[in-house]
């Protein structure tokens, strides 16, 4: 695969990180029956929601182009200063990326609800800026894997400078981890107050009931996902590193070992394992 379609994917994962979690969270408000399918649907209406969602999208997405631009320059012309550039881009994406989820999911749910009439309760008003907070973090959470996972192959080639700093292989699971815990059970908390809230007499066991089984259905299925992602990007390496390790005990002297080009404590295995390779590579062929 290409820069160019690794870019893609990584413009696209930017673009569904931020389009798909509002979509859901207007889903979700109106299961959880905080507002009616008309009352959704003028909220999906609003014209603050649709500047804000697309202004910030686009605002995020061209700050991403840029720089993967400073990857492709680098891939083109390799230097001392673009390869500094390139790897201070690709360190500086996730965390750019995270802040600017954070701060889109606190402040986007208000664009469209601030002003609604029928959203006059305090209590009702609060669980719709909640509940999509819990969605944001959810639904955002596989974009971010695939995000990552592109920026490591798209990496590729450019060298790791000794003093280059990115996030740690236990800060991306943690980021993971927490980003599906924290969102998931937020959203259950939330469904299970909001349901209680709206009905406090009549059927409220079987509403809950109902309510808590479809949202946690569908949360153990992004949970799955996001997991199965998690696993694929920490133990691939992982094991490609381990094959390529049997292949040099094995004797295969022209292998250049996979994975220097990641900025983590597993590109440093690999840094090092190259390193060592070479040299037992020189002292036979002094031998």
């Amino acid at each position: 695969m290409n820069t160019d379609q690794l870019a893609r994917r990584i413009l696209g994962a930017t673009l569904g990180a931020f389009l798909v979690p509002p979509a859901m969270w207007l889903v979700a408000i109106w299961y959880f029956g905080l507002c009616s399918f008309d009352q959704t649907v003028e909220v999906a209406l609003t014209p603050t929601l649709a500047v804000y969602v697309v202004a910030y999208t686009a605002a995020v997405t061209a700050w991403v182009a840029r720089r993967l631009g400073d990857v492709r320059a680098c891939l083109a012309a390799p230097t001392q200063q673009t390869i500094r550039r390139a790897r201070t881009s690709l360190a500086r994406l996730p965390r750019v990326y995270l802040a600017a989820l954070t701060v889109y999911c606190l402040v986007g749910p208000n664009t469209a609800i601030w002003n609604k009439s029928f959203l006059a309760d305090p209590v009702a008003y609060a669980l719709c800026g909640l509940v999509g907070v819990s969605i944001i973090f959810v639904f955002s959470v596989p974009f971010f894997v695939s995000m990552m996972a592109n920026l490591e192959k798209i990496s590729v080639g450019i060298p790791v400078p000794a003093d280059h700093e990115a996030i740690s292989v236990f800060g991306k699971m943690m980021i993971i981890f927490l980003f599906t815990i924290v969102g998931a059970g937020l959203t259950i908390a939330v469904g299970s107050m909001s349901v209680v809230h709206l009905h406090a007499e009549g059927d409220l066991f079987a509403r809950l009931t109902g309510r808590l089984i479809g949202s946690g259905v569908v949360l153990v299925a992004i949970a799955t996902l996001n997991l199965v992602m998690m696993v694929r990007q920490v133990l691939m390496p992982i094991r490609r590193l381990a094959a390529q390790m049997e292949r040099v005990a094995a004797g295969d002297d022209d292998l250049r070992v996979e994975g220097q080009e990641l900025d983590d404590e597993l590109g440093d295995i690999a840094r090092a394992f190259e390193g060592n390779a070479r040299r037992m590579r020189a002292v036979l062929e002094d031998g």
